[in-house]
């Protein structure tokens, strides 16, 4: 679910492996599914550099509380808030707005793309379609989630 855009690095700053290793203990072991809890984790160590906007993670609580019904809303919030503090966060692009209406994609979807374009971001990790398509046009890698080519194949087989 988590839409990251990723490439790997090598961090430069200087940071408390105390407070990142704070962070995946607040994780705890419910967050995120069998792909995107290692990518987490891994940006959080700062074994890779990930990226997340605001606008994502809005959408990964939102969809975690009203369409799942998580509860109680404060562990739901406090993972999001881990996932905030632990990753890049960085400003959603205004240059999705004419993305979505150029390309007749979701907002949410567009302003992703947007904001990887921008920040010359080479990979976005997302199990979506339309980004899949656009990728083909943009010449930025989409990586898909191991869970979403399984289900892709049970919905193939039945």
């Amino acid at each position: 679910m988590l839409k990251a855009a990723s490439t790997s690095t090598g961090d430069t700053r200087n940071e408390d492996s105390g407070c990142r290793h704070t962070l995946l203990r607040a994780l705890g072991k419910s967050c995120g599914n069998t792909y995107t809890r290692p990518l987490i984790e891994r940006g959080i160590k700062r074994e890779i550099e990930i990226y997340v906007t605001a606008t994502t993670l809005l959408e990964v609580y939102n969809t975690l509380i009203w369409h799942y019904r998580v509860r109680p809303k404060k562990n739901v919030a406090l993972k999001v808030r881990v996932v905030a503090e632990g990753l890049r966060l960085i400003p959603p692009s205004t240059n999705g707005f004419k993305i979505s209406v150029d390309e007749n994609v979701p907002l949410g979807d567009a302003i992703l793309l947007a904001t990887a374009l921008d920040n010359k971001i080479p990979v976005i990790v997302s199990n979506d379609k339309h980004l899949r398509r656009l990728s083909r046009k943009i010449r930025i890698d989409i990586r898909e989630s191991h869970t979403q080519k399984h289900k892709d194949a049970d919905e193939m087989n039945a």
